[in-house]
């Protein structure tokens, strides 16, 4: 039974104290059993936290609630205002941001948040939960009953009787009504955030500028004049102190070094007469006095850190990028630190720098949180070295030549865990891209079985000049690294460049789910590079819409699955594999793209043209239906306007029409005034970044612009579904639910991504397209549980399923085998059906399926002549494009040089190129993994260049060279092979 006036934690570790809250423990401003927060009130905490109501919309119909902007500048880091549309599945939980502050104190700790909005229990009627720990990212206190639970609508609490000097982790989550509408019943629905904070209860030190004469800073009668003061008193005391800074000017000269047990925060009101500082009231502003570094958090294992403090590197006087003097904000190395509620701005290199050695047991540790970040020269935030950070709820914008935020080289040490958290941020207007992330590796193996986690999730990255979010996997695909990179839940839209472009050059798995892809220019909506073959890319329930070029682009090794997304009005085609890449498309739908798409396999997709898909070249073309047999489900017409003259676009529409920008889900009336026509509400001010579309709706009383992703029983979308799939509950599954969000909204949207399966496939070897020889596989997983015992896999020769096939488990791997014979051209499917999943997770719901082909053997060309290291050319014949072997005398101790051509079928992708022995086939150099170099010009079109490392003069080994995948193996190929020394 849930407590209302009392609440327990158990102790988890050595001198963690059982803490007990009553009535009597906690202040006025979180009093337990207290009338629920008037909407007054509301509004001066949504303003006091940089939140405003939201401006009246003439045209929204539509209720608007927990609106999270604040006019520029600065933009709040919160989400955008979207109300949940209704008939939502009734165990959605609240859509909740988490903390907004936490101010620790002398044995307490002052705790606040923005309310919670959800589909069917009122914002003043939502509780919250206060969970503690005393470790980082603590799974297990989410079991534990939490600390605290609120009175409905109560927004603060002050927790009271800590130990000071004792490191906590703070999670606070909302709870709803459940189905019943009775609160406190076990049926309540609760938000799934684990946005954790850090803090240390410790005593007081009190700082107030201009104070004269200046006191000793232990009550805030008595405050010290400067930091760096309060500094050198904390110095002394034993498990630190937490320092408390009013407001006003402070003009530090001197380099400022913050010590572990050391938080800073600023915000409050001259005299400190509120516990609770307000940052965006009273300003507390740090002006540039020094060359260097503001502040610099000093290497150690204890927390540090600043919260609610304004950085201004600029000249008050002057506004020139010359009048920036200040190197960065803030810089920290090898610490544990917190970040918080700041405004850091006109820095002439980077805002925020973080940085770690890159040896064993180096790591920098902590939480960026609702900071604003921009105008700086460099990037925003720059990081390199070994981490587990998050960057939560910031606005991260209009820096000049770097990033947003930029990870130039993130590792991990063996056996060790590196993991980068982008949460709930805004970031838009970067000069540069949006986000870059860089993995490397350690040389002499120091990163040999370590695990680097990438996670963006719920963030709004927009009209930054370059990419959105680019993830770039640097080391050999050899050195034994777990790779996992999730992009989640975003709206990337408007990038100059591609909207994300992935480059796996390392076997890994990068999934996409639930994201807005929309009107970004550059290669695609979505561009996948990379030389390994074991590279796995999962997209999944996205909206892929109104980019300049391609929808999705793969010009890489690896291989593709993409699924329940929605492609539409995109320049080019929605999917194109351009390299070796091997994609599979279902239960996807398109309309309107500009050109025929390519895969190897579409299954159970519905397009709205014909010409969507080519029935031709391997792919498995579903009967197309034309028209808009779906309703609302689609607009009526869509409109590319001319980027130079937007209004233009819409004279020719009917007044009354309701369109819709770049798939916002912002109803806009045309209206005619004047004799032009125009559109009530008007276009955002970035509406020039991106490329400009416009959906048209047509004339309704009630504007509804909302995709429904959930199509009822009977339509097109739903009985398109694969019949040989079931969902979880064992119904049939169908094509729907697609697209990216409910309402077209990223946001916060706990209700939306279902919870981590806690097993997922990482990479299979060999990969999907793959010409093999024997029926064996290797399958790498990656999560919170060990494959379990019972995992299964079916394996299929030409759609007759194997009977005798054979499946070991061992921790993360599985081997699954056959000792059946494959013939040249048979086909050959792995399947793995959904696996058990983790307790209150849910199972991959519908099977993964790898589709291969039986190789033809290798031709031994021995009545060739033998290709050596001088200038010559030997001509190799491909009978029917199959593979072969050429002998190769090593007669130079450089590297080769080696041409293909002309080659026949013109084209160089997907080519496989190996060194290997004489009697056996083992590989010794697979040139594969280096550079290939299409060669292009007049009359030389389809030539293929690489160079190998040097080779050990005097040796025979053949070259063996296989064709790229065909759809057939109808015709013979050729080539010549010139080797220049």
């Amino acid at each position: 039974m849930r407590g209302r006036t009392s609440a327990h934690t158990t102790s988890s570790g050595s001198g963690f104290r059982s803490i007990r809250f009553n009535s009597a423990a906690v202040t006025p401003f979180g009093v337990l059993g207290s009338p629920p927060i008037s909407s007054i009130f509301l509004l001066v905490i949504l303003a006091q936290f940089g939140c405003h109501p939201p401006p009246t919309d003439p045209i929204n119909f539509e209720e608007k609630v927990a609106h999270f902007d604040q006019a520029p500048p600065p933009k709040d880091p919160g989400v955008r205002s979207r109300t949940l549309p209704l008939g939502l599945p009734t165990d959605d939980p609240p859509r909740f941001l988490g903390i907004a502050q936490l101010i620790a104190a002398d044995r307490s700790l002052y705790i606040s948040w923005v309310p919670a909005i959800d589909h069917k229990t009122p914002t003043p009627q939502i509780r919250y939960r206060v969970y503690l720990s005393e470790k980082r990212q603590d799974e297990e206190k989410f079991s534990r009953p939490p600390a605290l639970e609120t009175e409905p609508g109560q927004t603060r609490v002050h927790l009271q009787n800590l130990t000071n000097g004792t490191p906590l982790f703070v999670v606070v989550r909302a709870v709803d009504e459940g189905n019943d509408g009775v609160p406190g019943n076990a049926d309540d629905f609760e938000d799934d955030n684990e946005l954790e904070w850090s803090t240390i209860p410790n005593p007081v030190l009190y700082v107030q500028s201009g104070v004269n004469p200046p006191g000793d800073g232990t009550r805030p009668e008595t405050p010290l004049p400067d930091l760096h003061s309060a500094i050198s008193a904390a110095i002394p005391m034993e498990s630190g102190a937490n320092i408390y800074l009013s407001a006003g000017d402070y003009k530090e000269t001197a380099l400022l070094l913050l010590f572990e047990g050391m938080m800073v925060f600023g915000g409050f009101e001259r005299g400190f007469p509120s516990p609770f500082s307000f940052p965006r009231q009273h300003r507390t502003r740090f002006l540039s006095e020094v060359q260097e570094d503001v502040i610099t958090l000093v290497p150690g294992q204890r927390l540090c850190g600043i919260d609610g403090v304004e950085f201004q590197g600029r000249d008050l006087d002057r506004n020139s990028v010359g009048s920036r003097k200040t190197e960065r904000a803030i810089v920290a190395e090898d610490c544990e630190f917190r970040i918080s509620n700041c405004e850091i701005h006109g820095f002439r290199d980077k805002g925020i720098k973080l940085r770690s050695k890159l040896k064993q047991d180096a790591i920098t540790i902590g939480e960026i949180s609702r900071c604003w970040i921009y105008d700086n020269t460099n990037s925003g935030i720059d990081m390199e070295g070994i981490f587990d950070v998050s960057i939560v709820g910031c606005a991260i914008y209009q820096n000049e030549s770097g990033h947003g935020i930029e990870l130039g080289e993130l590792t991990a040490t063996a056996r060790e865990k590196s993991r980068i958290v982008v949460e709930g941020c805004r970031i838009y207007e970067n000069l540069n891209g949006g986000i870059k992330i860089k993995a490397i590796a350690l040389p002499g193996g120091l990163s040999e079985d370590s695990r680097i986690r990438i996670k963006i999730r719920s963030c709004e990255i927009v009209d930054n000049f370059d990419t959105g979010i680019l993830v770039d996997v640097a080391y050999a695909d050899a050195i034994g690294i777990d790779m996992r990179v999730r992009i989640e839940q975003c709206r990337i839209q408007g990038n100059k460049r591609s909207g994300i472009r992935l480059d796996g050059d390392a076997r890994g798995h990068f999934q996409l789910t639930r994201n807005m892809i929309l009107g970004n220019r550059g290669e695609a909506g979505i561009y996948l590079t990379g030389d390994c073959p074991a590279a796995l890319y999962q997209i999944q329930s996205s909206a892929i819409i109104a980019n300049e070029n391609h929808g999705i682009l793969l010009e890489s090794s690896g291989h593709a699955s993409l699924d329940h997304t929605h492609f539409a009005a995109n320049g080019k085609m929605a999917f194109h594999r351009a390299g070796a890449a091997w994609i599979r498309v279902e239960d996807s739908l398109l309309n309107e793209n500009g050109a025929v798409a390519t895969a190897d396999l579409i299954d159970h997709c519905v397009v709205s043209d014909e010409r969507q898909l080519l029935a031709s070249s391997g792919t498995v073309a579903p009967a197309a239906t034309r028209g808009f047999p779906w309703g609302l489900h689609l607009p009526l017409q869509t409109l590319r306007l001319d980027a130079e003259n937007l209004q233009q676009g819409w004279q020719e529409l009917e007044p009354g029409t309701i369109v819709e920008w770049l798939d916002d889900g912002t109803p806009r009336r045309v209206i005619e005034r004047e004799g032009v026509r125009v559109l009530i509400p008007p276009l955002p001010e970035s509406s020039s970044a991106g490329v400009p579309v416009l959906f048209v709706w047509g004339v309704q009383q009630q504007p509804d612009v909302v995709e429904d992703y959930r199509p009822p029983v009977g339509t097109p979308l739903y009985e398109a579904g694969n019949p040989t799939e079931q969902q979880v509950d064992g119904s049939a599954a169908h094509i729907g639910p697609m697209g990216a969000f409910f309402a077209g909204h990223p946001g916060i949207d706990r209700g939306g991504p279902p919870p981590s399966r806690g097993l997922e496939l990482s990479w299979i070897d060999p990969p999907s397209g793959s010409y093999i020889q024997e029926l064996t596989w290797k399958l790498f997983f990656t999560g919170s549980m060990v494959v379990p015992e019972e995992f299964r896999a079916r394996v299929y020769l030409d759609e007759v399923e194997l009977t005798n096939v054979t499946i070991k488990t061992d921790g993360r791997e599985v081997r699954v085998s056959s000792d059946l014979q494959v013939s040249a051209g048979q086909e050959v499917s792995l399947v793995i059906p959904p696996w058990p999943a983790t307790a209150g997770g849910r199972p991959q719901p519908l099977d993964h399926s790898f589709v291969y082909r039986g190789a033809y053997p290798i031709v031994d060309e021995l009545d060739r002549p033998r290709v050596t290291a001088v200038p010559s050319t030997g001509e190799i014949i491909f009978p029917e494009l199959r593979p072969v072997r050429v002998p190769l005398v090593i007669t130079s101790v450089k590297g080769l040089r080696l041409q293909l051509l002309p080659l026949l079928p013109v084209g160089g992708a997907g080519w496989r190129i190996r060194i290997v022995t004489r009697d056996s086939g083992t590989p010794v150099l697979d040139v594969t993994q280096e550079p290939l170099q299409l060669i292009g010009s007049p009359g030389l079109q389809g030539n293929l260049q690489w160079q190998t490392p040097p080779i050990q003069a005097g040796t025979e080994w053949d070259l063996e060279l296989t064709p790229p995948g065909g759809p057939s193996f109808d015709s013979d190929g050729a080539a010549r092979l010139l080797v220049v020394e």
